[in-house]
Order: C-alpha cells, then structure tokens, then sequence
C-alpha cells in the first residue's frame, strides 16, 4: 500500500517505530494509536500481522497506509533545508496559541518559547 517514492520513507518509519518499541516497550493492540512526528498512525490487526493506517487528510478517521504523513514530513523537513534550519516536530501534549488576526489573514509568528 506505498507508492514506490514513499519507499525511503516506509524505511524511516519502520527506524522510528522499533526505536519507539526499544524505547517505551509498547504492547501494540489492535485499534492502537500513535504519533508519527506531526502525525497520527493507527495499527490493524489483520490474523497474525498489523497494518499501519493513517489520519485522512482531512481528519476524517482514517485510510490504510502512511503515505500522506511521509508527504507531510517530507515537506516539513525540505521546507526546513531551504532555510538552514534543523526541523523541530511538534508533540501532541504541546499547545498552540493562535494570535488575533491570523484567521483574517494577518502574519504569523513561528517561532518557539522552550521551558526548562
């Protein structure tokens, strides 16, 4: 279910995955959710095996496979490259704050305040 561009990226996610299963030894059930960077993925259980399925662009439940988020994260880092910065995804337990004016059309401000 990949496209043959998306073949790097399926590679990636398979590296983000087992460092997330090395990392927080997760028991990984049918229906599970996880955040793949920027974005949500969920696992199937089909007889002995998962399959991975992502949010649909729109939000609305979800479609199986990953290539939207690989197209997203792939976005997200080139947009980095072209200016010289390393890119910094955003967790799910973060929050946003969207200023006055930015839904007319007014300029947003980017950039991060990090607490320690």
């Amino acid at each position: 279910m990949i496209k043959e561009e998306s073949f790097e990226g399926c590679v990636r996610f398979l590296s983000y995955l087992i460092d997330y299963i090395l990392d927080y030894k997760p028991k990984i059930e049918h229906g599970q959710t996880m955040s793949y960077y920027s974005w949500i993925v969920k696992f199937e259980k089909i007889d002995s095996y998962f399959t991975v399925w992502e949010v649909k662009s729109d939000g609305d439940g979800f479609v199986e496979g990953i290539n939207y988020a690989i197209s997203i994260i792939n976005e997200q880092e080139e947009l980095c490259d072209k200016f010289g910065v390393k890119p910094i995804y955003p967790q799910f337990d973060q929050k946003i704050v969207i200023s006055k004016g930015v839904y007319e059309g007014l300029s947003i401000d980017a950039s991060s305040i990090f607490l320690t």
